[in-house]
């Protein structure tokens, strides 16, 4: 019964200790703190990189009351369509009205990355130029390994469990074969969860 007591006491002081190690290892993960990588390949320098965090902070600080606002908008929409008799008018307008919130929020991220990109020089975005050719080539990729015509990278997907899950039709695994992005070296859940 001591050794129970004991062993009980010793991880009740020591669980916290070792999430929080978890939680500080999360935050930075196996490739270093946010955007490291990126920072690296672009070779930004710490003007540039404060520059780039404030760009993204003031969208953030934009876009998020006409996010709130399209949030608004979904739910009326939810609620009406609910009803026992949805008044087709009201949901037209509150569409109409969520597709120019919608749209003013791609208008200031277009604006945002204008600004962003005006803080590098030629070679930064030559090298983004490239990042841009890569990414357009994903979807093609992932079609070819699709058609396994080419390897699935080991790391970095994960074959999700067939059929329903049991969390409805809106969770994992609902669709057939449904591949789940990880970072490279994660642990992911396989089968359904």
């Amino acid at each position: 019964m001591k050794f129970l007591t004991a062993f009980l006491t010793a991880v009740l002081f020591t669980a916290p200790a070792l999430a929080q190690g978890r939680r500080a290892e999360k935050a930075s993960g196996p490739r270093g703190s946010r955007g490291e990588a990126l920072q690296a390949h672009l070779q930004l320098n710490e003007q540039q990189k404060e520059a780039l965090q404030s760009n993204r902070q003031a969208l953030r600080k934009e876009t998020r009351s006409l996010a709130e606002q399209i949030r608004e908008k979904r739910n009326q929409i939810r609620e009406q369509m609910r009803s026992e008799t949805p008044d087709a008018d009201t949901i037209g307008k509150l569409n109409v009205e969520m597709r120019e919130l919608v749209d003013q929020v791609k208008a200031a991220r277009e604006a945002s990355r204008a600004e962003a990109v005006a803080l590098l020089d030629e070679k930064q975005q030559a090298s983004l130029a490239e990042l841009e050719q890569v990414l357009a080539l994903q979807q093609i990729a992932r079609q070819a390994v699709g058609a396994n015509l080419l390897a699935a990278p080991e790391r970095g997907f994960v074959r999700r469990g067939f059929g329903r899950s049991p969390r409805g039709p809106r969770g994992d695994g609902n669709r057939r074969g449904a591949r789940r992005g990880t970072r490279p070296g994660a642990q992911a859940r396989r089968g359904p969860a």
